[in-house]
């Protein structure tokens, strides 16, 4: 194997192992904190017709939900305040 492969494959290796490292630094958010008061409710959700729904905070303020097919909407209170 020539020098300039093996410094190719030597690059690609050490930026697969550098890559989750990267992934996991804080970013300029690390101090926001959710709401006490939603963040109870976070968490992966079964649905009654077997779907599933992920439920997170916003990073403004509130919750939003995602489903596995990408769709997402923010979470609101209704009339009785749930």
């Amino acid at each position: 194997m020539s020098q300039s492969c093996l410094a190719a494959a030597l690059a690609v290796i050490a930026s697969i192992v550098a890559l989750p490292a990267a992934a996991q630094m804080a970013g300029s958010d690390v101090d926001a904190r959710p709401d006490p008061a939603v963040v109870c409710h976070v968490g992966i959700y079964r649905l009654d017709d077997g779907s599933w729904v992920d439920v997170a905070p916003q990073a403004s303020s509130g919750l939003r939900w995602r489903r596995l097919d990408g769709a997402t909407a923010r979470m609101t209170l209704d009339g009785q305040g749930r």
